[in-house]
């Protein structure tokens, strides 16, 4: 343990500094990499402007030459004519101290500083000699030094210069200008990071031209033999970090050559301008990492010396059990009562340090045990039948006061001698022991038949445990729950038998009810098992009992009902905003449509229009996937040939679904018709390849299948809202993503989607659900994540009075007629745009705005040919009834329902009553003229 505990307090140690000092280093790296960052960065501002700088003096000496070497202008002297020139020049330029020309011989012959200049000898200078050796070079840039003639005289300058030739091709001389250092040291300090910083330029050969912060000391120093001349040799532009060759400090240097001219630019970041704050945070870390191991060790050092205390504790406890073991030995081995006592006084005095003992049997025996105030220790001394018949006391300890341990040897012994007491009883008392001993275990043996008999006859699975948790008994239901005979169980740890419960909710429970001794009553879900069990545990003096019952079918069954309840509950919220909605959308798309129709304003922009048709369309279809959920839309059912309809969609779907996706139709041979509405079905087959579609992002398989399917009862009783019979099967199935157990769950909520934000409304699903449930069908899902999903529709299978569905779509086009119309509408807007588009296709148009004005103007006119009325009228009456009245007046009137949210009126079991024509809300101009057109020429 010792041992242990010092490896964990080096570790410890070790972890912490191993901890600061990555910290440290990782930080250090970060501000070294950092500075690199920006040393780079403005190298190339570097580098850019020193080029341009030398680049413009280049292109003013260039353009000098021919100036120079032509006749002076008529009246002009030469020496007048060119300090002119080159006084001209020195105005255009900043940063220069003179523009001046050498003749053949190095001599000053012009400066644009005089016009009459001293004949000063320069053939000394590298720039000079340089051109005169090799006039074709180019520019020269000469060394730095200190200027020698007139203004220039002590200043820091550098010559560039280029070579003069006479019209013969020979060497005429040099045309020169002077730049200030100070003008390149100005632009040069402002780059630099920190006090020890510097940026310069170096010559090709070595020659240090600038150096910043100014140092003269250097200027014109031979830098050959550093690390800056070693890295241009092995690439033109780089980055290193290196001890610097004239100051010795440690930089982190950028450098690139020029682009135009043979010179080297460098700016270098001292690691100690920059590691500064690094350098304090380092201090400040290791002083608390010191600190820090410094509390582990002295934790380390306090543990130590508790598990020392312990352990001589332990050793102290392992002695005075061993001096028990041999005095119990002793006292059991009395012969007589006597005997017993003398030993036991013995023993105590010997075991606890005490000068006296005493044992005093019947006077006092009801005294309680423990440490009395006048420092006496006692310990009762009991019968077989745990009655107290005396005590035995001990006083006097030789050291201090008796301590816990004293009490409890002075019990053990105690305890021990009142064992042999009851042994040595008379032989009368034994037989009579004995005896009621047979008679009690009879009696037992009876009762725990009793007890078995009643256990194996509740349905109940009961385990009785003891209270180390072994069972002791299992009734049939029992060994039927946990799949194992009561072999395999009696006798056996009950946490080891069903290890798998050891760290879940059974396990805390029943040992709390164990330990405080309260019954536990609870529900319980199995581990990764499909099984809830209701859980009766009650404790009793040896062990507890539990009472389990298998209740999974009753939770699942709950759990289906709240599910239920809940989509009931949106459905009927869903449902009452649809109508209001639907009356709104019907304005907005009617006007809409008008404008784009209307040949007035074929000519104007129509697109603003357009936006206002497509959007109110699609909140149409979101309105209609709503109604489809809440089960309020109003179904057409058909017989429909589920094969002739997939067929039918065959081509739409591949268009939709592109080439990325092979397509597979299983089409089932002798087929049932299915009763269904075939638009709706339509769309949600659609719906489902689109959703497919999402789930197989980078292509994959989509298969469509069609079967006849019988569903038992048993299959029916295990799902809500599913009756047994024979049903046609719709099945799309997708190699995608899959969905998660969570995902299925859900994936019927309106809303609830997987895709990202943008696509998708959350409707597609729950528009399935809705209209399968009222087409009294069922739908499931089955899928893997990874392996796929698959959607199966089960369509009721149509009876023979069903009308047969027909397939194809209506391309008539927008006709109107003459007809005398009677329109019924409580929303003002929707009847004011009904009558305008009624009025627009010819016909003549009556409009009330309830169900009472209606009848009366059926009774006061007649002569109408059609009833167009709203299902849901303000008032007491309602479409159907107000049609109802009408049709008993004028039994040839033609009606036509309108209507975004349909109740029972109309709709009875989620399906359109026989003969009642629809037209659903909101609806476009053509729909409402087609509609008109069939039901008026029927």
């Amino acid at each position: 343990m010792k041992r242990a505990l010092w490896v964990l307090t080096l570790v410890a140690t070790i972890f912490v500094a191993a901890s600061i000092t990555f910290n440290l280093l990782a930080e250090r790296q970060r501000i070294l990499a950092e500075a690199a960052e920006q040393a780079e960065s403005l190298r190339g501002a570097l580098v850019e402007y020193t080029d341009q700088t030398f680049t413009a003096l280049n292109l003013a000496l260039l353009g000098l030459e021919a100036p120079l070497m032509a006749a002076p202008p008529e009246g002009t002297t030469q020496s007048l004519a060119r300090h002119e020139i080159l006084r001209d020049r020195q105005e255009a330029s900043s940063g220069t101290y003179a523009y001046f020309m050498l003749d053949a011989e190095g001599r000053l012959v012009a400066s644009s500083r005089t016009a009459d200049p001293e004949l000063s000898d320069l053939s000394d200078t590298m720039e000079f000699t340089t051109l005169r050796e090799d006039p074709d070079l180019g520019v020269v840039v000469g060394s730095p030094r200190l200027g020698r003639v007139g203004f220039a005289e002590g200043q820091e300058l550098i010559n560039i210069a280029r070579a003069l030739q006479n019209s013969d091709g020979s060497f005429a001389g040099v045309v020169a200008v002077s730049l200030s250092l100070q003008h390149l040291h100005a632009y040069y300090d402002k780059l630099l990071l920190g006090p020890n910083a510097t940026a310069g330029l170096v010559r090709e050969d070595g020659i240090l031209i600038l150096r910043s912060p100014f140092a003269p000391q250097h200027l014109g120093e031979d830098i050959s033999g550093g690390e800056l001349l070693r890295r241009v040799q092995e690439a033109p532009e780089g980055l290193y970090t290196a001890r610097a060759l004239l100051d010795g400090e440690m930089r982190i240097s950028s450098y690139a050559r020029l682009p135009n001219f043979p010179m080297i630019a460098y700016i270098g970041v001292a690691e100690r301008d920059r590691l500064a704050g690094w350098v304090v945070r380092a201090v400040i870390e290791a002083a608390l990492g010191v600190l820090v191991i410094a509390l582990i060790v002295i934790l380390a050092i306090g543990v130590d010396r508790s598990v020392r205390r312990r352990e001589a504790a332990q050793l102290a406890r392992s002695e005075l059990f061993r001096e028990l073991a041999t005095a119990s030995a002793s006292i059991v081995q009395s012969p007589t009562l006597e005997d017993v006592f003398a030993r036991l006084e013995r023993s105590a005095c010997a075991i606890t340090g005490a000068r006296q003992a005493r044992t005093v049997v019947g006077e006092g025996a009801d005294v309680p045990a423990g440490r009395l105030p006048d420092g006496r220790m006692l310990a009762r001394l009991v019968d077989a039948q745990g009655h107290p018949v005396g005590r035995v006391e001990i006083s006097e300890k030789a050291e201090g006061r008796f301590s816990d341990d004293d009490r409890f040897a002075l019990v053990q012994l105690a305890d021990v001698a009142s064992t042999v007491v009851s042994r040595l009883q008379t032989s009368v008392e034994r037989d009579a022991a004995l005896r009621a001993a047979e008679a009690a275990s009879a009696s037992e043996h009876e009762a725990r038949m009793e007890i078995e008999t009643i256990f194996a006859s509740i349905t109940d699975a009961v385990f009785a445990i003891d209270p180390d948790w072994q069972i002791i008994y299992v009734n049939d239901n029992a060994e039927k729950l946990a799949r194992r005979s009561a072999a395999d169980l009696v006798g056996h740890n009950a946490w080891e038998a069903f290890h798998t419960l050891r760290d879940t909710e059974l396990h805390d429970r029943l040992v709390e009810a164990m330990v405080l001794k309260t019954p536990a009553l609870f529900d319980f879900a199995v581990p990764d098992v499909r099984l809830w069990l209701s859980v009766r545990a009650f404790p009793h003096e040896r062990g507890i009992t539990a009472y389990l019952r298998d209740i999974t079918e009753a939770k699942e069954t709950e759990a289906m009902l709240r599910q239920a309840q809940r989509m009931e509950a949106v459905g009927q919220l869903t449902g009452g905003v649809a109508h209001d909605f639907n009356n709104l959308l019907t304005v907005i798309i009617g006007n809409a449509d008008e404008i784009i129709s209307n040949p007035a304003g074929a000519a104007e922009d129509s697109s603003p229009a357009e936006l206002i048709l497509k959007a109110a369309e699609r909140a149409a279809e979101l309105t209609q996937r709503l109604l489809a959920f809440s089960r309020r839309q109003a179904l057409d059912p058909r017989a429909v040939d589920a094969n002739q309809l997939v067929a039918h969609l065959q081509d739409l779907i591949q268009r939709t679904l592109g080439e990325a996706i092979a397509m597979e139709f299983v089409l089932g041979a002798g087929l049932w018709r299915a009763t269904v509405d075939p638009g709706q079905l339509e769309n949600a087959i659609l719906n489902l390849a689109i959703n497919a579609q999402h789930a197989m992002a980078g292509g994959g398989h989509l298969t469509i299948e069609t079967a006849n399917v019988v569903l038992d009862a048993d299959y029916a009783s295990q799902r809500m809202e599913v009756e047994p019979g024979e049903y046609v099967m719709i099945s799309v199935t997708d190699t995608g993503a899959g969905m998660s157990r969570q995902t299925i769950d859900r994936a019927f909520e309106p809303f609830f989607t997987t895709k990202p934000a943008g696509i998708g409304t959350g409707l597609g699903l729950s528009m399935i659900y809705g209209f399968i449930k009222q087409s009294r069908g069922h739908i499931a899902i089955y899928s893997e994540i990874g392996q796929g999903t698959s959607v199966r529709l089960y369509l009721p299978r149509a009876t023979d009075d069903l009308p047969v569905a027909e397939l194809g779509y209506d391309a008539e086009s927008v006709t109107g007629g003459t007809e005398r119309i009677l329109v019924v509408e409580d929303d003002e807007l929707v009847r004011r745009h009904t009558v305008s588009t009624l009025t627009t296709l010819g016909y003549r148009v009556t409009a009330v705005e309830d169900g009472q004005k209606a009848i009366e103007r059926l009774l006061e006119e007649g002569g109408y040919d059609l009833l167009l009325a709203d299902v849901v009228l303000a008032g007491p009456m309602n479409g159907r009834q107000v049609a109802d009245i009408a049709l008993a007046r004028q039994p040839g009137l033609k009606v036509l329902f309108m209507s975004g949210y349909t109740e029972n009126a109309i709709v009875h079991h989620g399906r359109l009553d026989r003969g009642v024509n629809l037209l659903s809300k909101p609806f476009r101009r053509g729909d409402l003229a087609r509609k008109l057109r069939a039901i008026l020429d029927d």
